[in-house]
Order: structure tokens, then sequence, then C-alpha cells
């Protein structure tokens, strides 16, 4: 009987609770997605009116109240957001997409990529085992990495784990968008994983749009199914063009 099956019947009565909270709909799919998102001091510049930290804020926030109108983004949806400056840092630990709370980000230090990255894949593969021990089917775990620089620790170990993670199995188990704001490294970025995307102009809500999108589509989907992601909208594009 699987740990899920277990809690329903009464066991671990004290657990239960705890279990519910961490998890909505146990019995459907689930798709657990991080946000990492640099919070450098390049990211407190101005672009316009505001700084990119400011219109990273606005975004993230917007992005629950745009996938919540989903109704299996609401219900199959976990998400976590992770930052990195000088170091890397848990800002969101796991919760259901409607429990999501947008953390107000703040740009300082140097740009952690590597330690940043190496965080996102371990609460990824952590999430999917705690899936494993509830009988809960899983999708690929997504990451949307966002930054405007260039790492300045070492990135070797992230590229070759996100290249494993990304081929274990049939299907792979992880699937990483590296997306570029302006002031990002592109020619590093096309280096570190298959999928890039930039946005011409600091517009974080055109880049959350087809974020959240995407996942719209990937949580309506079949576990395993090949779909296709939405077209990249006006302003953005892909670099290279060939994924």
């Amino acid at each position: 009987m699987s740990f899920l099956n277990q809690v329903k019947k009464g066991a671990f009565a004290d657990l239960r609770e705890q279990v519910y909270d961490s998890i909505r709909n146990p019995n459907e799919p689930h798709l657990p997605f991080v946000l990492l998102l640099d919070t450098s001091s390049s990211m407190g510049s101005l672009a316009g009116a505001k700084t990119k930290i400011q219109l990273l804020n606005e975004a993230v926030s917007g992005l629950k109240k745009q996938m919540m109108m989903d109704e299996f983004a609401a219900a199959r949806v976990d998400i976590a957001v992770v930052e990195f400056n000088s170091g890397a840092h848990v800002v969101c630990d796991w919760v259901p997409l409607s429990q999501f709370e947008a953390p107000h980000l703040q740009a300082t230090g140097l740009t952690a990529m590597g330690e940043g990255g190496s965080l996102a894949i371990d609460l990824l593969k952590e999430r999917r085992r705690f899936y494993r021990d509830m009988g809960t089917p899983s999708y690929q775990g997504h990451v949307f990495m966002i930054t405007d620089g260039a790492p300045t620790d070492d990135t070797t170990a992230l590229k070759q784990r996100i290249e494993e993670e990304e081929s274990k199995g049939q299907y792979g188990k992880l699937k990483w968008f590296s997306c570029a704001v302006p002031g990002a490294d592109e020619e590093f970025l096309s280096g570190l994983s298959k999928r890039k995307v930039a946005v011409e102009e600091n517009d974080f809500g055109k880049l959350f749009n087809w974020i959240g999108k995407s996942l719209c589509i990937v949580s309506c989907s079949a576990v395993g199914e090949k779909v296709q992601l939405p077209d990249l909208p006006e302003g953005m594009r892909r670099i290279p063009d060939d994924w």
C-alpha cells in the first residue's frame, strides 16, 4: 500500500495535515517547477521608470493569478522559488500553486548561477522523491532561470547536471529553460542548456505570460506526452532558433 493510501486510511495521523498542506489532489499527476531568479546587483538598474527587480517582482506576483485561471494548472502545479546573487537561497519552498505567495526580491551581490542552478535541481529531485513516496505520478521537473548577466562562479558541474537530468530515462527528468533579459550573456547561455529564450526589452510580463501558458499546456497533457509549447510572442526569440 502506498504511503498516500496509508495516510488516507488513517495511518500517520500526525502527518496527515502536513501532507495535505504540501500537496493538493495527490491522485492526479503533478508538475513541479522552479523559478530560478537572478537577483544580483545588476537587477537593481533602471529599465525605464522602474528597476529590473521591480519589474521582476511584479511579474512573479502576476503569475499565480494567470495560472489559477486554468483548472489543470490550479490542481496540478507545485512551485518553488530560488534566487541567486552572491549565494543561492530558497525564498519559497514547495507549495501548491493555490498557496503560493510571491516573495519580495531585492537586488544585491554577485551572480552565483552555478550554485543557484544546482540548488534548483536538488529541490526538483527532492520533490520527485516526495511524489514517488506518495504514489503521485509526475511530469518532468521544469526550471525557468531568468538572468540579466553572466555567472560569477563555476558552472561546469551545473551544465553536467542539466545534461544528465535531461537525458535520464525515456523522456528525461528535467526541462531547463534559460531566459535572457537585456544584459545577459546569450553566448554563455547557449552553451548551458538546450532551451534558451531572450526578451528583447525588459518586458518581464511578456516572459512570464509565456512561462505560464507553457506550464498550463504541460499540466493538461498526459504524463510522458510530447507537447508543443506556445509560440513566442513578438519581442521574444529563441537562442538559437532550432529547439
